[in-house]
């Protein structure tokens, strides 16, 4: 017999099964022991996580979010090293890749992004951050892959 827990989330992820999000749950395992050996335990985990992001205090000219993700994506790549391919750029490297791709560009009214190797999509997000049109809908288009589904889900949120 399938958790009530379990229904629950199956309905609320249906919802993102829709265009460019379709798919993007697929992967996640709520019934993970990384997140704790029994279901208590899971459930004080990710509890605990959502207590700690309903904390964090969300400016709307600030990007909290956003840079926290980044924060934790550094720590992690600090931590862990290079394997299978997986690199971290610092976000410094990025802003100067940026500039440089932006650079006598910036009033175009549309712009195409392509980066061939995405990651969390930092690049993408940053070389759009200094074209005139950054916010305005359809006006920047974003192309990525990654060969990693988990980080590619990451990338497209």
């Amino acid at each position: 017999m399938i958790p009530s827990w379990q229904m629950r989330w199956c309905t609320l992820t249906k919802a993102f099964n829709k265009g460019p999000s379709e798919g993007i749950f697929d992967d996640m395992d709520l019934a993970s022991s990384r997140l704790g050996s029994n279901t208590q335990t899971r459930t004080k985990t990710l509890m605990d996580w959502i207590s700690l992001i309903d904390q964090i205090e969300l400016d709307e000219d600030a990007d909290v979010l956003g840079d926290l993700y980044e924060y934790l994506i550094g720590m992690f790549a600090a931590n862990s090293g290079a394997k299978d391919g997986e690199f971290y750029t610092p976000h410094q490297v990025s802003d100067i890749m940026a500039r440089i791709l932006t650079a006598g560009r910036e009033d175009m009214p549309t712009y195409s992004l392509y980066d061939p190797a995405m990651g969390s999509g930092s690049l993408l997000l940053t070389t759009a951050s200094y074209m005139k049109n950054d916010g305005i809908r359809r006006a920047i288009k974003y192309y990525g892959q990654e060969v990693i589904t988990l980080i590619f889900i990451g990338g497209i949120l």
